[in-house]
């Protein structure tokens, strides 16, 4: 028997979150698999991977695995997010959020979905917002560019 999460789907928190940190303008959640036309006007898909499908869902090339990810439409296939499952709520909605911020970028049409200038500018507005988390991990990533780019902010 398999055992369902009691806590509300991933693309209520996601709607939810869009009306407040983006005012609606990310894409809906895509409910049906589509293909054709403009990858980024098939909106994205959300879900919640276990820790043995993480494996294939949560991998970075070269970098290992993460707690989410985001990944941007291709011809075939909308954008997703992925998040590992379980996660305490709050580091659930956390973790949603951080790749909310890669989506914006994407559908916005930013080509650099790292985590370079135009995420950092996402997470001090989120910061601004009240998320006093999203400050302190653009901190972090400020301080990892230093000592791998030798300066901050150099691109």
């Amino acid at each position: 028997m398999k055992v369902r999460s009691r806590r509300p789907p991933l693309r209520v928190l996601y709607e939810e979150l869009n009306a407040k940190f983006w005012d609606g303008r990310l894409p809906p959640v895509q409910r049906e698999l589509t293909v054709g036309g403009d990858p980024r006007s098939r909106g994205v898909q959300i879900r919640r991977v276990g820790i043995r499908s993480s494996m294939r869902g949560l991998r970075v090339s070269g970098q290992g695995y993460c707690i989410g990810r985001f990944v941007p439409a291709g011809a075939f296939w909308p954008a997703r997010i992925n998040i590992l499952s379980p996660l305490r709520a709050a580091e659930e909605r956390r973790v949603l959020l951080h790749e909310m911020i890669h989506c914006a970028l994407f559908f916005a049409g930013i080509e650099d979905l790292e985590h370079g200038v135009p995420f950092g500018a996402e997470l001090e507005r989120l910061a601004d917002l009240g998320e006093a988390w999203a400050r302190e991990q653009w901190i972090l990533y400020y301080d990892q560019a230093w000592v791998q780019r030798g300066a901050h902010g150099e691109q």
